[in-house]
């Protein structure tokens, strides 16, 4: 089907899921900053007024998980009386996972068996499905906006909803958008007034056309001051999508937060975005879906395979062929390429925390290794 209707939601950081995954991912870059050997594992639950850590590393870092989950809460907005970072149960429970073994420089075994997906198009400037792309674009206006102004009206939680008509798979109208979002004031005084600040917000945003027929809701179901983990509860890893193509693409089905850049489902759903980002940037296909499959013990990926949806400007098969010379997929070299180990000592002990909301694919405001588009050279 050519001609459809496509929807993608894209969420705030205070949104408990995604609050989760930023206080698993600061765990992630604490330790490694302490040690980039560090293997980690940290998953994180989150309801009314406590936290739940479970964080199983190789190392004995002196990090303090209770302080590293507070600053997440305090940086993403919530404040008494609404969740008081200072007062919430922190419940902790610490594990020990072994170290790696010393192995030849490019021998890193995958982890366990995965299979993973990376995909590109030429519907937006970062090469991403425009309904996500969108969605991210605009939960990030909202949230600047509720950041920038602790003593406003809008909360750190909330979520948007994108609906792009498409017509021969490519995106021509808006066809719905749909807001949710918190307010830190009573509703009857803050709904006006948040509302003409999204028309605002959506006024500068530059998006596919609207018209007539395009509807827009904004707190359908009423508005709610009780947002974030006293509304419901959240937990690392529930929203894929949201990382990813905002279902447009296939997508693995393990969380990418929280996890150590050694672990093959993190970094090899990464590879496999930078792969079918140059491949499209190269002028190779218009649209590109890759897929890496590994197995537990072996090195090298059992499958390399990609489909264009019909706009390849050449056989799959010697698109593929192409890659596979150009990049290696093993763990090491993924590891190496990025340099993904170090990423959190060069900022200052922060960057995997940065990538928990608004996508860990397209464009973003820091750089991003599997997001640039430098083997497109050797692609062409």
């Amino acid at each position: 089907m050519r001609d459809f209707v496509f929807t993608s939601t894209s969420v705030l950081p205070g949104h408990p899921d995604k609050l989760c995954d930023r206080i698993s991912d600061a765990l992630v870059d604490a330790h490694l900053d302490a040690d980039p050997e560090t293997t980690i594992l940290a998953e994180c639950a989150i309801a009314s007024d406590v936290v739940f850590l479970i964080c199983h590393s190789s190392a004995s870092n002196a990090v303090d998980h209770a302080a590293v989950a507070r600053s997440v809460l305090q940086e993403v907005g919530y404040r008494p009386p609404a969740l008081d970072p200072e007062r919430i149960a922190i419940m902790l429970s610490l594990g020990t996972l072994d170290s790696l073994p010393p192995t030849e420089e490019d021998q890193l075994p995958a982890s366990h068996n995965v299979t993973v997906f990376g995909y590109a198009c030429r519907q937006t400037p970062d090469l991403m499905p425009a309904p996500i792309h969108l969605a991210h674009r605009l939960a990030r206006r909202l949230w600047e906006e509720s950041d920038g102004d602790p003593e406003g009206l809008l909360g750190p939680d909330g979520q948007v909803q994108v609906s792009l008509e498409y017509v021969d798979r490519r995106p021509v109208r808006l066809a719905a958008l749909t807001v949710l979002v918190g307010d830190r004031a009573a509703p009857e005084t803050a709904q006006a007034a948040i509302r003409e600040k999204l028309m605002a917000l959506m006024e500068n945003l530059d998006t596919v056309p609207a018209d007539r027929a395009s509807t827009i809701h904004f707190n359908p179901e009423g508005a709610f001051t009780a947002g974030g983990p006293r509304r419901h509860p959240g937990l690392t890893g529930r929203k894929i999508a949201v990382d990813t193509y905002g279902d447009f693409s296939r997508q693995g089905s393990s969380a990418l937060s929280g996890k150590d850049p050694r672990r093959i489902d993190r970094i090899g759903a990464y590879a496999a975005r930078y792969a079918a980002k140059n491949i499209v940037a190269a002028g190779l296909a218009e649209e590109c879906e890759v897929q890496l499959s590994y197995s537990a013990g072996r090195c090298e990926p059992v499958s390399v395979s990609l489909q264009t949806h019909s706009t390849a400007h050449m056989a799959e098969t010697q698109i593929r062929d192409r890659l596979t010379e150009a990049m290696d997929f093993r763990p090491a070299a993924i590891l190496r390429r990025f340099e993904l180990d170090q990423l959190p000592a060069r900022g200052n002990g922060v960057f995997y925390r940065n990538l928990s909301a608004f996508g860990q694919m397209g464009e973003r405001d820091i750089d991003i290794p599997w997001e640039r588009t430098d083997l497109a050279a050797a692609l062409g």
